[in-house]
């Protein structure tokens, strides 16, 4: 049963959704955009997911190469400088041959919020659109999963990074609270696992009855005491309890039209939703013309 907020101030949800094929050029509302764009830095490793911290730095998470466990938090200073604030988070090459692990981030006080891929759980199945499970199994516990990282003003600063092994992702998984981290420099971090989601479902096919549905948490989102992970694997938008750690599907999308329909592809496609963003009313948003990217916007219910 969902939780009834009583003194929570109405918070809607604007979910934005990914496409296949991105063009070259940056198109707004008819307009070119050519506004030139400066390097900030460089060296990170597949980077996705921001967010700026209290100490004016940017967090950027990097969801790794083709090895395993090649995940990162990155802290970028303001003259593009990067540091490594967390190394050896989970990462594994999909079931499209893409690397997958650090992805979507979120700030809050001195707590990073970490969403976790789907990564190699699962393979591709024998046709586009099939995915198998992976028979020498996950290289990491923590795939798609939320992590939740505690740190100080002190160790963003100074720190020349910590590293979490694969004994401390068991541990989590296996139920341990915490673990804490340690630098040479004697900063330490501390490491949560805040939710972990099943990393798949059955979904079988008529010509394939072993196929699955991953789930891949991408975006992400807090209010008051929930968080709000939006899963491109499983098409929803899960509300985690931050307190309980459970989770319950807050909206699940149906398959939307294929603009690309009849010169590639069906007629529909998943909605794949990947971006979220929160908003209070009065909400003013923008640039965003109504063609810029699919999305979807709706109000939580409280009282």
């Amino acid at each position: 049963m969902r939780r009834t907020k009583t003194h929570k101030s109405p918070i809607g949800i604007i979910l934005a959704f990914s496409f296949a094929l991105i063009s070259g050029a940056s198109v707004l509302g008819g307009q070119t955009n050519t506004q030139q764009c400066t390097t900030l830095a460089s060296g990170l490793r597949n980077p996705l997911g921001t967010a700026l911290t209290n100490q004016g730095n940017l967090l950027v998470s990097e969801t790794g190469t083709t090895a395993p466990h090649s995940g990162r938090i990155s802290i970028v200073a303001p003259n593009g400088a990067r540091r490594t604030l967390l190394g050896g988070l989970p990462s594994g090459i999909n079931d499209v041959g893409d690397p997958s692990g650090p992805v979507g981030i979120a700030m809050r006080g001195r707590t990073l919020y970490i969403a976790i891929g789907a990564g190699d759980v699962g393979i591709g199945g024998p046709f586009p659109g099939a995915t198998l499970v992976n028979p020498n199994g996950p290289s990491s516990p923590l795939f798609s999963s939320v992590l939740a990282i505690h740190f100080s003003a002190a160790a963003e600063n100074t720190t020349t990074g910590f590293t979490l092994t694969f004994a401390n992702e068991q541990a989590l998984a296996n139920g341990c609270e915490s673990v804490t981290l340690s630098d040479s420099s004697n900063n330490t971090i501390v490491i949560r696992l805040v939710v972990d989601f099943p990393n798949f479902i059955r979904a079988p096919l008529p010509t394939l009855p072993d196929n699955i549905q991953l789930s891949n948490p991408f975006g992400l989102a807090l209010a008051d005491d929930s968080l709000y992970v939006t899963d491109g694997g499983r098409n929803l938008t899960w509300e985690v309890d931050l307190a309980t750690r459970s989770f319950t599907p807050l909206v699940t999308f149906p398959n939307i039209a294929n603009p690309l329909f009849p010169n590639l592809g069906g007629p529909f496609i998943q909605a794949v939703p990947t971006g979220i963003a929160l908003f209070s009313k009065p909400a003013i948003c923008g640039p965003l013309p109504r063609r810029a990217l699919p999305h979807r916007r709706f109000q939580r219910q409280s009282g």
